[in-house]
């Protein structure tokens, strides 16, 4: 059996789920805890943050570097 959309079909289709899926998301993310994702991780992100420290210019250096000047 073939089902075909049309891009209206999509569209409406989105309106419709697309504020559910948000409220979903927005759910995982308030109950997520970082340090134990980073835990079952079995210690993998720590080690590849070793093998691979961020550079100068990542975002994360350019981001802790604004906060420090905030923090002033």
């Amino acid at each position: 059996m073939s089902v075909t959309f049309t891009l209206k079909d999509w569209v409406e289709n989105w309106k419709r789920v697309g504020p559910e899926l948000e409220a979903i998301r927005r759910s995982e993310l308030v109950r997520s805890n970082t340090a134990e994702a980073i835990e079952r991780l079995g210690g993998w992100v720590r080690i590849a943050v070793k093998q691979a420290p961020p550079g100068p210019d990542s975002g994360l250096v350019i981001m802790q570097a604004w906060f420090a000047k905030l923090r002033r």
